[in-house]
């Protein structure tokens, strides 16, 4: 390892904690619990940055590239107070493949935000104060293959919040007070293998919100799931397709039942 090399990123990143890996000749920059408010200027050469448990309040714009994190590919910011996040905040970091921006205050993000992250994959926004716009998707990224957005304020999911995500296979909304999925949701989300539901107050689903069903869908404490005994929990595509054909043909005998004065015929 180059001392003066190493000496140089840690005086540039505020004493950071740095490991360079042998293997591909990249640094990983980690700057925990140091009351850090802005981020810190880093190297051309960092591929991971840890900024988790800080002070960190807003990411400007173009922040990562002004402080030379240009090559990075994993930034974790867990446990600040990120309440605003700039539009162009992740430009020019063409090599993000992961985002932690968990546990922190975010009420909203812009839906080009990572517009230009063309490699990103896995982006966990759980544990903040998210809701869904009806007339907006919340990202548009034709990368991302996960989300986690578990134990945020999300009570309603529109058609478009998940339409421009082509490639998205995993997706977390579990532990939400959500209670209202729309007619097409995850219609255009076609490449879903999981979903997790788990700990809604989701009462029903139809064919209609799916263009393929996710292979498997966990359904663990909701009101749909407490519809059956045993309680359901963890559901299968084929199973999941069951159990939508007995939520329609229910709905389909409530309404008879309404039409003839709730009688029998």
């Amino acid at each position: 390892m180059d001392v003066t090399r190493l000496a140089l990123v840690l005086m540039v990143a505020g004493c950071s904690a740095v490991q360079r890996s042998q293997a591909n000749n990249e640094e990983n920059t980690s700057a925990v619990q140091m009351s850090l408010e802005q981020v810190p200027e880093g190297s051309f050469s960092v591929g991971g940055l840890n900024l988790a448990y800080n002070r960190l309040g807003e990411l400007p714009a173009h922040v990562f590239f002004r402080n030379h994190y240009r090559r990075v590919h994993t930034i974790e910011l867990p446990h600040n107070r990120i309440s605003q996040v700039h539009p162009t905040a992740f430009r020019g970091i063409f090599q993000l493949r992961t985002l932690d921006l968990s546990y922190n205050n975010l009420t909203s993000l812009d839906p080009h935000t990572f517009k230009h992250n063309h490699l990103l994959q896995n982006l966990d926004l759980a544990y903040n104060n998210l809701i869904l716009d009806p007339e907006k998707p919340l990202v548009r990224s034709r990368s991302l293959e996960s989300l986690q957005l578990s134990h945020n304020r999300i009570i309603h999911v529109y058609d478009i919040n998940f339409a421009f995500m082509p490639n998205l296979q995993i997706l977390h909304l579990d532990h939400n007070p959500l209670y209202y999925l729309s007619s097409k949701c995850f219609k255009r989300a076609e490449s879903l293998q999981f979903i997790s539901l788990a700990e809604t107050s989701v009462h029903t689903l139809t064919s209609s919100m799916f263009g393929t069903l996710p292979r498997l869908t966990d359904l663990s404490e909701t009101l749909l799931a407490q519809k059956f005994e045993p309680h359901l929990r963890k559901v299968r595509s084929k199973q999941l397709l069951q159990l939508m054909n007995l939520e329609s043909q229910d709905f389909v005998t409530s309404e008879e039942e309404e039409e003839n004065g709730g009688g029998v015929v």
